[in-house]
């Protein structure tokens, strides 16, 4: 009976540890925040999505000439500085572009060459954003975290049995196809019709980028079980060329930081969701500051 009794309040004593062991919702929270305190955030990176302003082609889908912005009109330039106005609120203190960081010497060459009369004649978003804020902010220098994707080019015989996969997987895809050309065509007008500063806000909205992202994802389903080839082509190197460029702007970032990366807008939604969960990293929104 003794040892009965014994055997009780061990038990009842066990159960009222566990019971005080037991945590909730905001300490666990609390404890993990003193893991990752602020004082761990190295640098804050503010993205702007955008088009590109000299309209290279490369993309699939080819805007036409007539409904190209001329970024160098009287009215386009005013917005232009209007925007630049708004970022330098931002202070930042590197700002960085869409150029190879393999060319960053060219690129250093281009900005000590570069001259205000260069905004007449220059529109892509390199000279028209990049140079002019940050001469406006006295920088000495634009940074550049462009990068290939790992497997940019595949051997001949890889080459030509992607191509006909892709071949083959085109029912598939094009309706997808269809749907998307006509959101790019839409937007093509909504980008004519809009003020600058505007559009970028819409181009940079959730809404938006989920939407636009979805045209890297639909090529995906090409292929079989054992051999998926939409998803080891186009999608692959374009996750891995994004995952690149988060790693060289690791690389660039020093302590109190504050980045403003001018980029292609498809580049965004990958580059959001990385800056979202990097430890040493925080992520400003662009409504914060372009109002």
């Amino acid at each position: 009976m003794k040892k009965l009794c014994i055997l009780l309040l061990v038990m009842l004593s066990i159960a009222n540890v566990s019971e005080a062991q037991k945590l909730n919702i905001k300490q666990v929270e609390k404890r993990v925040k003193q893991i990752f305190p602020d004082s761990l955030v190295k640098a804050e990176v503010l993205l702007l999505g955008l088009f590109h302003f000299n309209y290279p082609g490369l993309d699939a889908y080819k805007t036409d000439e007539s409904m190209q912005v001329d970024i160098l009109s009287q009215e386009r330039q005013k917005q232009v500085q209007e925007l630049t106005d708004l970022l330098a609120k931002y202070k930042p203190t590197k700002i960085v572009v869409e150029y190879p960081a393999s060319a960053q010497a060219k690129l250093d060459e281009m900005f000590s060459n570069f001259k205000p009369d260069d905004l007449k004649a220059k529109r892509d978003e390199t000279y028209q954003i990049g140079f002019r804020l940050a001469k406006q902010l006295q920088q000495k220098k634009v940074y550049a975290f462009d990068a290939e994707p790992f497997r940019f080019s595949l051997a001949q015989k890889d080459s030509a049995w992607m191509a006909k996969q892709y071949e083959l997987g085109e029912p598939l895809v094009k309706d997808w196809d269809d749907r998307y050309n006509q959101f790019f065509a839409y937007d093509d007008t909504v980008s004519k019709r809009m003020p600058l500063k505007e559009y970028l806000l819409l181009m940079n909205a959730d809404e938006t980028l989920r939407t636009s992202h979805g045209v890297y994802l639909v090529y995906s389903r090409i292929g079989t079980d054992t051999e998926p080839a939409g998803a080891d082509g186009f999608i692959t190197r374009w996750y891995n060329r994004n995952i690149r460029m988060f790693s060289n702007l690791q690389r660039l970032a020093e302590k109190n930081d504050r980045f403003l990366v001018l980029v292609g807008a498809g580049h965004v939604p990958i580059l959001k969701h990385l800056l979202e969960n990097a430890p040493d990293m925080k992520l400003r929104r662009l409504d914060e500051f372009v109002k």
